[in-house]
């Protein structure tokens, strides 16, 4: 994903606690751009709980005839520093990539290698400048900006974040090798089907889009702070301490760290395949093993795979990791349940994932919706693969 290469440039460069920035990101991406921060939805990746939504820039929320007085008291305070100092060796560019291969025998009737290679590319900036407000500015500007009780009141309950630092680059462009490749050999033992032995191969890559190259000075990084609706004065007003480059004590700290980890753009979308991980593959064994290779047929293939992903997608919407289900598991749920070590015996009528941590859930259910969603005619050269194999 572009921005986990985004992300990883700015720690080595600027530290933590900066968010990347893509290119269709709006004009409110600017010191002084209102964004709120929203619950993200359980089967988006990258794995985090929440994201930052960019509304506008606060002058759009001031009060009726103050924006002039406002923009121009902004502009006062916004202040510069050019040609920032690019770490690393310029002349190889900012590349990144992972490499990984498993091997592991899950069972003696099933063995299995995965292979994952990650190519994230190289990034390359022109000159860097940044625009930022400190804080007696900042606190400044807000207690003399009235808003717009109007507009305000639709935040009331949401929580608010104030840009405070843009860092821009007059150039953007992604470079090199960018794709991803997965490869699963595997072999299974099924007594129940008319072949004593069934082979798998399975071998994707996912070539990721073409960054588009900016040659013109943009945003491609930020940083914001949290602020809060005072009804009463009808400002905001800073819930924490901002500086330029400020070392603030270790419990807040902590929960800056926390909450940058936990916390994307809205506009990071990626697709599921394309944020595989080494955990995902050894899943994507397991259910390749006891679920697709074994099934008689496309469509009880299908079945069996969004039966499974409803289970999962459940136990994340309804946070209840023990599932009451109308009828009691099949001999074929059993087997994919206890080949993932969920106890599994017969006549049961219910699937309890307490085992299961939340990670591990949304990392199944976003297998099986990987799963789920291949096309039909992807389905035609992977059981071509298996129909050669044999």
């Amino acid at each position: 994903m572009i921005e986990e290469l985004i992300r990883e440039y700015a720690e080595t460069n600027f530290g933590t606690g900066y968010f990347p920035l893509a290119h269709g990101s709006p004009e409110a991406a600017k010191p002084f751009g209102l964004m709120v921060k929203k619950k993200r939805s359980k089967l988006k990746r990258p794995w985090k709980s929440y994201e930052y939504e960019i509304l506008d820039g606060l002058v759009k929320y001031v009060k009726k005839d103050k924006e002039n007085e406002f923009l121009d008291a902004l502009n006062l305070n916004v202040q510069k520093t050019d040609n920032l100092k690019q770490e690393g060796d310029e002349e190889h560019g900012g590349g990144a990539s992972r490499k990984f291969e498993v091997g592991f025998e899950a069972a003696k009737c099933v063995e299995a290698k995965i292979k994952l290679n990650e190519e994230l590319g190289d990034l390359e900036l022109g000159k860097i400048d940044q625009e930022y407000i400190t804080d007696p500015d900042l606190r400044r500007l807000l207690a003399d900006t009235e808003l717009n009780i109007n507009l305000m009141k639709d935040f009331k309950g949401y929580k608010l974040r104030l840009i405070t630092k843009v860092i821009y680059s007059e150039r953007f462009e992604v470079k090199g090798k960018r794709e991803k490749e997965y490869e699963v050999d595997a072999g299974a033992t099924v007594p129940t089907q008319p072949f004593a032995q069934l082979k798998g191969h399975v071998k994707m890559k996912v070539t990721p889009p073409k960054i588009a190259t900016r040659n013109t000075r943009g945003p491609f990084l930020l940083k914001c702070h949290r602020v809060v609706y005072d009804e009463e004065s009808n400002r905001l007003k800073l819930a924490e301490f901002v500086g330029h480059e400020v070392h603030r004590d270790i419990n807040e700290d902590d929960e800056e760290e926390e909450e940058y980890e936990d916390t994307v753009m809205a506009s990071e979308e990626s697709d599921l395949a394309d944020s595989f991980t080494k955990e995902d593959s050894k899943k994507l064994e397991k259910i390749m093993n006891s679920v697709l290779i074994p099934t008689k047929n496309r469509e009880e293939r299908k079945v069996r795979v969004n039966k499974y992903l409803k289970w999962f997608q459940e136990a994340l919407t309804k946070d209840q990791k023990k599932l009451t289900l109308n009828e009691p598991l099949t001999d074929a749920d059993r087997e994919f349940l206890q080949r993932i070590f969920v106890p599994a015996p017969p006549h049961q009528t219910t699937v309890d994932l307490s085992r299961f941590d939340d990670e591990k859930i949304q990392g199944y259910a976003i297998v099986l919706k990987f799963v789920a969603d291949i096309s039909d005619e992807e389905w035609d050269g992977i059981e071509k693969a298996w129909a050669e194999s044999k």
